[in-house]
């Protein structure tokens, strides 16, 4: 089976050429005595922040990590077992990895001796914002939008036959980090000033807001109001 895994760390993403497989979160929960990669480390990530690791894609290199608890482990191990726990979600006999623009020729090359180390059948690498584009755009010059977990990543597109990459931008700190804390403290204040209750005092509360963002947000795009509750 041919599959293509999207390397985005706001949802890493595994799919085939019917559904997704697999899509979670670059985040990682380094426990005394477990490892957890992808949302159920994001469901921690506000209750043990000190035990989240959420760079590791985007800094994917093989020096010790600066948790003393955990200094024998690198960011290639936190997505060594991230990978392994994608490659669960389904087979594959051929498999492309969608690329984003910030890795750089060594993280590529990292990337790919992992998926050496776990037996990966890769056969190619795609840049994100050339695998997104499915047709020509006749008279116009596309611009690829790409959001992940730290950055935003903006790619002007060539169309002379075959789309290429022509330039990009990588914005860092302004990924979905920065948009969920902004979420945060906007629907913190709707809840101080409505019921002078504060859902940002203790972490567990946070983190009920963080696990319902999603669900939300998608209500806000389909009206006016949006009736939250904890």
């Amino acid at each position: 089976m041919r599959t293509a895994v999207h390397i985005n760390d706001a949802g890493i993403t595994l799919l085939d050429g019917a559904k997704i497989l697999y899509r979670e979160p670059g985040f990682a929960l380094l426990d005394d005595d477990h490892l957890i990669t992808g949302i159920d480390a994001f469901k921690q990530a506000r209750i043990k922040p000190r035990r989240i690791q959420n760079r590791y894609w985007s800094e994917l290199t093989t020096e010790p990590l600066p948790d003393q608890r955990k200094s024998h482990l690198s960011a290639a191990d936190l997505v060594s077992q991230q990978l392994e726990q994608l490659m669960n979600a389904g087979s594959s006999t051929e498999l492309v990895i969608v690329i984003p623009a910030y890795m750089t020729s060594q993280h590529l090359g990292l990337l790919l001796g992992i998926a050496g180390e776990l037996n990966l059948p890769v056969t190619a690498m795609v840049d994100a914002a050339a695998a997104a584009t499915r047709r020509e755009y006749k008279g116009a010059v596309p611009v690829h939008i790409d959001i992940s977990l730290h950055s935003t990543t903006l790619a002007r597109l060539a169309q002379p036959g075959q789309v290429q990459v022509e330039k990009t931008s990588v914005l860092n700190d302004c990924g979905i980090s920065s948009l969920t804390d902004a979420w945060l403290h906007m629907v913190s204040n709707a809840f101080v000033q409505q019921s002078r209750f504060d859902p940002l005092h203790t972490a567990e509360t946070e983190q009920m807001l963080i696990n319902n963002m999603d669900a939300w947000l998608v209500e806000a795009s389909r009206g006016d109001r949006v009736h939250l509750e904890i």
